[in-house]
C-alpha cells in the first residue's frame, strides 16, 4: 500500500510518499479466500481450495462477496462441485477480523506520517470498498477518513490537463497544482469505448441469434431458446449480470450449462469470446464487447 502526504494551501503539494510493503490487495484476497474455505470445511466438509476449478470459482466470486459485505452484515456464498451445491453464510465480522493485523499496519502507517491533528485521510475507491477498513482507520488513527469517488483520478487529470500535459517525449513529473479547491472530485462523464481492465476489453453484451443483449446489474435469464422475458432470478435459474465490473454467470446445479464446450455449475466470471449453451441442443450465446 502507498501513502502520499499532500499539503494544501495556495497550492496542493506532494510532500512525501511512504509504502507498506507487507500489505497488498493480493495478500488480502488470499487471506479472505482461506477464511471462506475454512468456513466451508467447518460447515459442509467441502474444501473449495482442494480442487482447481472450485478454487477459481471462489476467487472469481470474492470481489462480489466483499462488495456485499461492505453494505450488510452477512452474505451467502455458494459453490457447485461434483454435481452438488455447497453453501455457507459468511459474516462480515469474520472477514473484518481476519484482516485486523493488515488493517493495523495501515493504521500505524497513517498515524506515523500524519503531519497534524487536522489531517484528512483520503482513500481510493478500491481501498474504501474493503469491508471495515474505514471504521478501523477512524477508530485507530483519530483521523477523518473520506472515500474518493471512483472517477477521482480521471476527473483530477481532466481538470488540470493543461498543467500536466507536455509536448516533450518524456512525461513530466508533477508534484504541485493549484490548491483553490482540494475537495475530493466528483464524477465526470466521458465518452468511452467498451470498458477495459488493464488494457483488456471487458464483456458488455450477450449475442444470440444476431441480437445483442446488454449485460448490466439486472440479470439476463437464459434458457435453451435464448434470453427469456419476464424471468425471475432464483436458485433454479441460469443468469448473467454485471457484478463489481465483471460479467458473471450463475448456473444452477443440473441446469445443463455448457461453457466453451465444458459443463459448468455455480458462479463464474465470463471472458470476452466465451460461448455458452443451456442444454446440449440449446441456442448458443456469445460474449462480446460493443461500444455505446
Amino acid at each position: 500500500m502507498v501513502l502520499t502526504v499532500l499539503e494544501h494551501g495556495d497550492e496542493l503539494v506532494r510532500k512525501a510518499v511512504h509504502t507498506e510493503n507487507r500489505v497488498g490487495l493480493l495478500g488480502l484476497r488470499d487471506i479472505w479466500a482461506r477464511v471462506i474455505a475454512q468456513a466451508f470445511v467447518r460447515v459442509t466438509r467441502f474444501d473449495p481450495l482442494h480442487v482447481a476449478s472450485s478454487e477459481q470459482v471462489l476467487y472469481a466470486q470474492l470481489a462480489n462477496h466483499l462488495e456485499a459485505l461492505a453494505e450488510r452484515e452477512s452474505t451467502e456464498v455458494r459453490i457447485a462441485s461434483g454435481g452438488k451445491q455447497h453453501a455457507i453464510d459468511l459474516d462480515r465480522d469474520h472477514i473484518v477480523g481476519a484482516a485486523d493485523a493488515i488493517y493495523g499496519r495501515l493504521s500505524v502507517l497513517a498515524s506515523e506520517h500524519a503531519p497534524a491533528d487536522d489531517t484528512t485521510l483520503l482513500l481510493s475507491h478500491r481501498a474504501a470498498s474493503l469491508p471495515g477498513l474505514i471504521d478501523h482507520l477512524e477508530s485507530h488513527t483519530g483521523l477523518k477518513v473520506l472515500a474518493l469517488h471512483p472517477a477521482a483520478a480521471a476527473s483530477g487529470a481532466l481538470a488540470h490537463a493543461d498543467r500536466i500535459r507536455s509536448p516533450d517525449p518524456a512525461m513530466p513529473f508533477v508534484t504541485r497544482l493549484p490548491g483553490l479547491d482540494a475537495r475530493p472530485p466528483g464524477p465526470v462523464t466521458v465518452a468511452v469505448t467498451p470498458p477495459a481492465e488493464g488494457g483488456r476489453l471487458l464483456p458488455t453484451h450477450l449475442v444470440v441469434d444476431g441480437v445483442a443483449h446488454r449485460i448490466d446489474s439486472e440479470a439476463l435469464i437464459l434458457g435453451p431458446g435464448g434470453v427469456e422475458d419476464g424471468g425471475e432470478v432464483d436458485r433454479e435459474s441460469v443468469s448473467v449480470r454485471r457484478l463489481a465490473g465483471q460479467a458473471v454467470l450463475e448456473a444452477a446445479a443440473g441446469a445443463g450449462v455448457i461453457l466453451n464446450g465444458d459443463p459448468i455449475e455455480g458462479r463464474t466470471a465470463l471472458a470476452l469470446g466465451d460461448r455458452l449453451r443451456v442444454g446440449d441442443t440449446g441456442t448458443e450465446f456469445q460474449v462480446v464487447a460493443m461500444a455505446g
